[in-house]
């Protein structure tokens, strides 16, 4: 009874812990713009809290007796009821005149700094106490470390399942504020059942120190871990497929490898850590198959998900392996677990970005997790190890020249010969150390090696991989898997808009059409600059992007902007916020074709977003949505909360041409005014929305918004199927 308690308030903390950073994050969007700087910055703030909470609890039980700390945690755990969760959450944030990331520090400092400080103290205390306790459990205390990460796990699963779509954000932190208050008292409960021995009992002579090698285990598993599910994130949203909520997965996929790891019984197949370089090798394989076109969408995703499962166990078993059994030096394993975090973390978000436009961090994660298993018996290097490593080298850099088409047939052939590799280097201490070093090394030469296209660019920042390269007569630029646009080589036919904006589709059809005039034009989003090619030297047009790379990209690559002649200005920021910052601008046409990953960043269409395109549109304006996307329905929240906000909408949708290199679309259509809207309806064939399916729905706002019920599950499910069937006929 006494331990279900006691477990009871460390899956609860730990809930909370995790949700609010979720909430805190949506909170943050629409204040400070869709950059990956408001998330990057985010995460590394949560990072850094936690490390300190560690690290407090560290120090102080080094200082103040256990029985004595239960005064300064009850102190703890009221102190945050002067500010959140006392007080409500604000829900809008002006700037204090900072560089970005300073600002977001602050304003997260100040809203749920202290709180989720004090909560992050939680498992490690109550582990602290349940080691110096009458109860059986007191043996095993880093069980409460697997009840900790499932009470994360169940809050990753539940926010976006049950929390995001049933309840605004006002209602999920008054939520959340109530479930606090139930912790507070549960900690009280829990102090007064469980019994501490007195500190007569308690030694007091310093423990046995720590070896640093030991130490540095500690440090790179925790590291390699958090490393390795970002990466898989990373891969799999933008290089395979920008299915809804996939980033999910991964995240859930490390916090249940820790539960598994850390509980009373733990459970990990000994075959993982037994077969341990050849999951590393096949997986270095996997990574350069998944450009390849002989491996289906669905092979790509499950085969990744296994890889960072079979990887995160063999780290966190590691880790529950090699913790102290002196159960006073538990307070430092658990602070250099967090730094490893943050320094893994750090390096993701921060670091890789900015110094390799390929997804280094897969490879760096399995050469930290490399090392550290190796530390407890490093040797030197033979000259047999350096043999076998330059020839997987050798083979690794010429395969693909030699097969460069990656059919079935070479494929197993590669497949056998480099088990044979594998082999070999598992057993040697340094080879695939070396051999994983020197992926890191070279992963830009040998990523290109093994493209199947003909790439002329690439380039990596906080918003992803750019890509610009040839396919037949046509050059394209992808951001991850996603192809945002694409231009004719042949000098004749550069001036045609292809893709998405082609004279035959929705877009193409308003901008050409007699109906209409536009003389002052705001597109958000730049793309390669294509819909340039639609206006003249008497139009104004303002775009706004993001991405300042990108607009680089489109002035270098792509000629769309240079052959135009109008009068065009490019302002780079977040567009919402940007588009605010332009008091006297008045449009007659605003185009969004703004898209993070595969879809269009909900900021963006809410009801705040409409009115702020409504300041800045004229009286007869219009507003033009690019809403294509595979997996999401983002049309119906629009339309929704258009309805609700007596805005007139309409719609039409774009076919396909592979042969002109035209793309399936959808656009969507929003005015206030009826003579522009009937113009659409009536001379341009726009649909009407009917009005009945969409009231079922709840309108977007800056506090209220969910994806879940507008997944195409049907359409998932029937490409999920059809991938299938390509794998077994």
């Amino acid at each position: 009874m006494r331990i279900a308690f006691i477990k009871l308030v460390v899956f609860l903390s730990s809930f909370l812990l995790f949700q609010i950073e979720l909430i805190i994050g949506k909170v943050f969007l629409p204040n400070f713009g869709g950059s990956y700087l408001i998330w990057g910055a985010c995460l590394v703030f949560f990072q850094a809290t936690l490390l300190a909470g560690y690290g407090f609890v560290w120090l102080a039980l080094r200082r103040i007796n256990l029985l004595t700390y239960r005064y300064v945690h009850v102190f703890l755990l009221m102190l945050p009821l002067l500010f959140f969760p006392g007080q409500p959450l604000a829900l809008h944030y002006g700037s204090l005149g900072l560089p970005l990331v300073f600002d977001i520090f602050l304003h997260l400092a100040f809203a749920v700094g202290l709180v989720f400080f004090v909560l992050s103290t939680m498992s490690i205390i109550w582990q602290g106490w349940l080691a110096h306790s009458d109860l059986p459990q007191a043996k095993n205390p880093y069980a409460l470390f697997g009840v900790s990460n499932l009470g994360s796990f169940t809050a990753l699963l539940s926010y976006p399942s049950y929390f995001e779509l049933n309840f605004d954000l006002i209602a999920q932190q008054n939520t959340w504020r109530l479930l606090y208050l139930l912790v507070i008292v549960l900690n009280l409960a829990a102090l007064r059942l469980i019994k501490l021995k007195k500190p007569s009992s308690i030694q007091r002579d310093c423990p046995q120190p720590i070896p640093s090698t030991r130490i540095w285990e500690w440090l790179l598993y925790s590291a390699g871990g958090v490393m390795v599910f970002m990466a898989v994130t990373n891969i799999v949203t933008a290089r395979v497929s920008p299915v809804p909520l996939l980033w999910v997965i991964p995240l859930a996929i490390y916090l249940l490898s820790f539960v598994l790891n850390f509980k009373q019984t733990p459970w990990c197949p000994g075959w993982i850590t037994r077969r341990f370089p050849f999951i590393i090798g096949y997986g270095i394989l996997f990574y350069f198959y998944l450009n390849a076109k002989i491996l289906p969408d669905i092979l790509k995703i499950v085969g990744l998900f296994i890889f960072a499962f079979f990887v995160c166990m063999f780290s966190q078993r590691r880790l529950y392996q090699s913790r102290p059994q002196d159960h006073r030096h538990l307070g430092l394993f658990y602070f250099i677990v967090g730094l490893g975090g943050f320094v893994g973390g750090s390096l993701v978000t921060w670091v890789v970005p900015i110094i390799s436009s390929t997804f280094l961090e897969y490879f760096l994660a399995l050469f930290v997790i490399l090392i550290a298993s190796q530390l407890q018996s490093m040797k030197g290097l033979a000259w047999q190890e350096l043999v076998i490593t330059a020839g997987a080298v050798v083979f690794f850099w010429f395969w693909p020249i030699f097969f460069p088409h990656k059919a079935i047939l070479p494929v197993l052939i590669l497949f056998s010969v480099f088990s044979g590799i594998l082999w070999a280097l598992s057993k040697t201490r340094w080879g695939l150390i070396l051999f994983l070093l020197w992926f890191i090394i070279m992963a830009g030469p040998v990523e290109s090696i093994w493209d199947v296209y003909q790439t002329v660019y690439v380039n990596r920042n906080y918003y992803g991989i750019h890509k610009v390269y040839y396919q037949d007569d046509v050059r394209f630029y992808s951001n991850g898997s996603v192809i945002h646009g694409a231009q004719y080589l042949a000098l004749e036919k550069q001036g045609f808009p292809l893709t998405y904006f082609s004279p035959d589709s929705p877009a193409g059809e308003l901008l050409t059409s007699d109906a209409f005039r536009f003389k002052n034009i705001a597109i958000l989003g730049l793309g390669t600059g294509v819909l340039a090619t639609y206006f003249n030297a008497s139009q104004n047009v303002d775009f706004f992007e993001i991405d300042p790379d990108v607009l680089e990209i489109a002035r270098k690559h792509f000629t769309f902007i240079n052959r135009s002649s109008e009068k065009m200005r490019f302002i780079i920021g977040d567009a919402r916020l940007m588009l605010d910052r332009e008091p006297q601008a008045q449009y007659d046409l605003i185009i969004i074709d703004v898209f993070s990953g595969d879809s269009i960043p909900v900021h963006l269409f809410t009801r705040e977003a409409l009115l702020a395109y409504k300041r800045r549109l004229k009286p007869k304006g219009l507003l033009l949505f690019h809403m294509s996307n595979r997996y999401i329905d983002n049309a119906i929240p629009l339309f929704t909360t258009a309805l609700a906000m007596g805005v007139r909408p309409g719609y039409k949708h774009g076919l396909a041409d592979q042969y002109a290199h035209t793309f399936k679309s959808s656009w969507v259509i929003l005015t206030w005014d009826d003579t522009t809207y009937n113009k659409c309806i009536q001379e341009l064939k726009w649909d009407r929305v009917n009005p009945a399916p969409a009231e079922k729905y709840r309108p977007f706002t800056d506090t209220y918004s969910a994806i879940l019920p507008y997944i195409k599950w049907q359409e998932f499910w029937l490409s999920l199927k059809h991938k299938v069937q390509a794998i077994i006929p």
